[in-house]
């Protein structure tokens, strides 16, 4: 009985667990330069050196334009590393991407 209560609860955790990856449900970068494209957009799971930095496949987004995207993983809280068409880089960190959350990058 106990093994059985056990293997229930830890379903229950597993199914909490995966909910960051279904409420992930898009996220905006918004470029807030007045001349620089967004050329090219990186993420990796916020706080954890072992994961590589992810290339997003992306058309440069112009000066004052919003794009969308999906992020893979279940992991909500990404640094986001974006280089605009000037060579600038920077990156934001501890970002959440899940439930349709925004970014404003200048």
């Amino acid at each position: 009985m106990i093994a059985k209560s056990i293997a229930v609860a830890l379903a229950g955790l597993t199914a909490l667990a995966a909910l960051p990856a279904s409420a992930n449900q898009g996220f905006e970068i918004v470029n807030g330069n007045e001349k620089a494209s967004i050329v090219q957009l990186w993420y990796a799971k916020n706080g954890d050196s072992k994961d590589p930095w992810k290339a997003v496949k992306l058309t440069p987004i112009g000066p004052r334009t919003t794009s969308n995207f999906t992020f893979d993983g279940s992991a909500c809280y990404q640094d986001i590393k974006v280089r605009f068409d000037d060579t600038y880089e920077h990156v934001y960190a501890n970002v959440d991407v899940c439930g349709g959350g925004s970014l404003f990058v200048d």
